[in-house]
């Protein structure tokens, strides 16, 4: 059993920074305990100078196990403020060729091909922003008609000044339905694979220098690297260019896991530039010291089900293929019924599930990975084996007992 674990959580591309996030996880936190009747404690996060990282440490303990959770958040959303943070019109051109890029080296039909579903996602935001300017042309058109006895001249620019005024009141809710982001981030998504991104490349090399540092000390049990979103994408560069510095990373100290949740890696990995991502699937599907479990949901339309990138990438194999282990995650397993149906056509929150807790005991549970006994890596072994080994207090048995178990597939 597990007693130590150190977990590196990657976050997405999310500019809310570390109070969003820390207020995320406490209160989910505290919801896993009305599920789970465990003795816990929580520090105060403790952030970084640099700003890079926050870290905090957890205990967990039950009638026969105790575990402490050390956790830190490495943090990259300064950059992402920092594009966010620019004027709109100075983004746009990026925008534009984001998607021309996308579409001219056939990544797009293959995103499309992969998954329906995540073509309509990547697609959302161009969708969004031309439905924007349809509109503002429609009534544009509208007004110069309804004005034209006045003049062309006057109609012309009162139409013009019709369409601006759309645009501008449109704004607003481009960034509450996370338009203007997702845009931005399929942009940072382009960038990133053609190397464009010095300042990036800086932070997954320091990221990956910390994984390093952390298997050395071999003070712990178990290292646990997580990636959300396009968090996946970075936590999986992260552990490859570790693996570059050191080869032998899994093979002394802790056992090492990479869990991608909901990643968006698929679209970086089917276009042309992505080579370095392609790389990193080739190394880690070769490397038996370290598990890679790509957690997937039919629900969750922000990542793309039942996609191995092995087989949809032809990875080259050089013997036995070790990852990644695909994992799917039903999501109405996890939630009262009542909850699901509310926030089932709420993809965002829905995507937002990997890092929440359950209402329900269930085969995937976010806090009961980080804070419970059994290795992380064990879990995908057998669907409602591990679960079941769990008793109403929380105790843990060495053996399956399946009769133990409190919930089943719905």
């Amino acid at each position: 059993m597990v007693r130590r674990r150190y977990v590196f959580y990657v976050e997405g591309y999310d500019p809310q920074g570390f109070d969003g996030y820390i207020a995320l996880f406490q209160r989910e936190f505290r919801r896993f305990l009305k599920l789970w009747p465990l003795q816990t404690t929580m520090t105060a996060p403790d952030v970084d100078p640099a700003g890079h990282a926050a870290r905090w440490t957890m205990t967990a303990a039950a009638p026969n196990w105790q575990v402490e959770t050390r956790y830190e958040m490495m943090a990259w959303h300064d950059l992402a403020q920092a594009d966010l943070a620019r004027p709109f019109l100075a983004r746009l051109p990026g925008i534009v060729t984001t998607y021309g890029s996308f579409l001219l080296s056939g990544a797009l039909f293959r995103i499309f091909r992969a998954s329906w579903r995540f073509g309509l996602f990547f697609m959302y935001p161009a969708l969004m922003m031309l439905l924007t300017l349809g509109i503002a042309a429609v009534i544009a058109s509208v007004v110069s008609e309804l004005l034209a006895s006045y003049g062309s001249g006057i109609a012309r620019t009162a139409g013009t000044l019709a369409a601006i005024a759309v645009a501008v009141a449109a704004v607003p809710l481009l960034k509450q339905y996370f338009v203007l982001q997702l845009a931005q981030m399929w942009v940072f998504v382009r960038d990133q694979i053609k190397g464009r991104r010095t300042d990036f490349d800086r932070r997954v090399d320091e990221f990956a220098d910390r994984i390093i540092a952390r298997a050395k000390a071999a003070d712990t049990d178990e290292i646990v690297i997580v990636g959300h979103s396009c968090g996946g994408l970075v936590a999986m560069l992260a552990v490859n260019r570790a693996l570059e510095r050191d080869p032998k990373l899994g093979e002394h100290g802790p056992k090492i896991v990479l869990m991608s949740l909901g990643s968006i890696m698929p679209a970086a990995a089917l276009h042309p530039a992505g080579h370095e991502v392609r790389r990193a699937i080739e190394r880690l599907a070769n490397t038996p010291s370290i598990a890679w479990l790509k957690f997937q949901s039919r629900k969750d339309v922000i990542n793309v089900f039942k996609f191995d990138p092995v087989t949809a990438l032809n990875t080259p194999l050089h013997g036995p293929r070790h990852n990644p282990v695909i994992v799917a995650v039903r999501f109405a397993d996890c939630l009262e019924p009542q909850t699901y149906m509310r926030f089932r056509n709420n993809f965002f929150r829905m995507h937002f599930q990997f890092i929440m807790a359950n209402d329900r005991r269930a085969s995937y549970d976010y806090f009961l990975y980080l804070l419970g006994p059994a290795p992380v890596a064990d879990w995908p072994s057998g669907e409602w084996q591990l679960l079941g080994r769990f008793g109403a207090d929380a105790s843990f048995t060495t053996s399956p007992d399946l009769s133990a178990q409190t919930a089943g597939p719905a």
